[in-house]
């Protein structure tokens, strides 16, 4: 510090009879009229301004890009379709949402559907429909007190004892699934199932993050369904991303094929024979010096991620079916 004040440009002193500029130069600055800086600052904070609602314009866009897969109309535009009450909801979803969307809901068991759509694209609808838009903690802005007359979907949805947005989806997707498959439903008796399960919170403050309760219930009503599909004899696969290694210096994916010998209900377990290892990337498995499991072996697994031959899952937000585990725990 000392050497860089010491080599440091020397400045000039000040002397009599020096002009502004020269004083201008010396101190590195003038000294403007205050109206001129004044003026000055006002374009940086509407520079400062612009800025920011450029930034937040970019990031709604990235926000909404995840939807685009599944419905079939810019995001912005699904607000216009803003239900009302539990009459609209029906052919609001239906406009909403694209045909191979509802196709695949449609063809779902009737024990899954419902949970499943609400957990990969639920997120979606409650932001641009303003379901929590009565509770304090929301992140979507607070529409002030709920009104004696409901006026709009959640205020009757609160009306009816149902104040979680959360609630409100497998409420709407529950009478949407029977609607696509020419099933009598009934708004009142969904909202009495619902009101039967979830915990009862403050209808005007609360987290708007799934009940734990509810997830617990959900994963495992889900684990149950999966498990029922699997039967001894049946072959199997399983997709780990535990990787063996082709080099050293290369990781990958593969996938684990197997035979069922026997199911073990008390830990909803299976006991498998594997027959093949298979990179995901069709390259030739090369075992490593490290690795604990070779064709042949036996192996007893809980039975999450495990799918039959030609069985896959479907991610809503991708529109088409793909390997994936299951994240039960």
């Amino acid at each position: 510090m000392k050497e860089q004040i010491e080599t440091a440009e020397h400045r000039r002193e000040f002397v009599a009879g020096d002009s502004d500029e020269a004083r201008k130069t010396a101190t590195g600055h003038s000294c403007k009229p205050l109206a001129v800086i004044l003026k000055k600052m006002r374009k940086l904070k509407v520079l400062l301004l612009l800025a920011i609602v450029l930034i937040m314009t970019g990031c709604a866009a990235t926000d909404f890009s995840y939807a685009w897969p599944y419905i079939q109309m810019r995001p912005e535009k699904v607000r216009k379709f803003t239900p009302k009450n539990y009459s609209d909801c029906i052919a609001a979803i239906d406009t909403v949402l694209t045909p191979v969307v509802k196709q695949h809901f449609k063809n779902q068991d009737s024990t899954i559907a419902v949970i499943e759509i609400c957990n990969e694209i639920g997120g979606f609808f409650i932001l641009n429909w303003w379901m929590a838009r009565y509770n304090k903690q929301t992140v979507t802005g607070y529409g002030g007190k709920v009104p004696k007359v409901p006026i709009d979907l959640p205020s009757h949805f609160i009306k009816d004892g149902i104040y979680h947005p959360e609630a409100m989806l497998r409420i709407m997707f529950a009478c949407y699934y029977k609607y696509l498959n020419s099933q009598a439903y009934n708004w009142d008796e969904e909202i009495s199932k619902v009101k039967t399960i979830w915990p009862s919170g403050n209808p005007t403050n609360y987290s708007e993050l799934l009940p734990d309760t509810i997830a617990k219930l959900e994963r495992k009503i889900k684990s149950n369904y999966q498990y029922s599909l699997l039967s001894e004899a049946d072959t199997v696969n399983i997709l780990y991303n535990r990787p063996p290694r082709f080099s050293k210096k290369l990781s990958d994916w593969y996938y684990l094929t197997g035979i069922i010998n026997f199911k073990i209900p008390q830990t909803e377990s299976i006991n498998i024979k594997i027959i093949d290892i298979k990179s995901e990337f069709n390259q030739n498995y090369m075992i490593d010096n490290t690795d604990t499991l070779k064709i042949g072996d036996t192996l007893t697994d809980f039975h999450e991620g495990w799918l039959s031959r030609n069985v896959f899952y479907f991610k809503y937000s991708r529109c088409k079916e793909y390997r994936e585990a299951f994240n039960v725990k």
